[in-house]
């Protein structure tokens, strides 16, 4: 599990074994929610697998940020993939 961005109280991470098994995705959760609760998206086509413990307003807000910088995101996570070290992004 690598956190790879955080923006305001959110935790965008992965998981290792999904990066090597599943299309290219993220992991979110907020100061207040455990892993277990995470929501999910899709950087490919921005669709929510499952928004865990999140609201919707939440998810619009995160889908923002997450398209505003899905180039340096998918960066992190094909580095990781390749087994460069990832360095946490803070996103703006």
């Amino acid at each position: 599990m690598a956190t790879i961005a955080q923006w305001l109280q959110y935790y965008l991470f992965f998981l290792s074994f999904d990066v090597l098994n599943e299309p290219d995705h993220l992991h979110i959760v907020n100061t207040k929610t455990n892993r277990a609760n995470a929501a999910k998206i899709w950087l490919d086509s921005m669709e929510w697998a499952t928004i865990g413990n999140l609201s919707q307003t939440e998810c619009n807000k995160l889908e923002k940020i997450i398209l505003k910088n899905t180039d340096r995101l998918k960066k992190a996570i094909e580095d990781s993939r390749n087994g460069k070290k990832v360095k946490r992004i803070i996103l703006k």
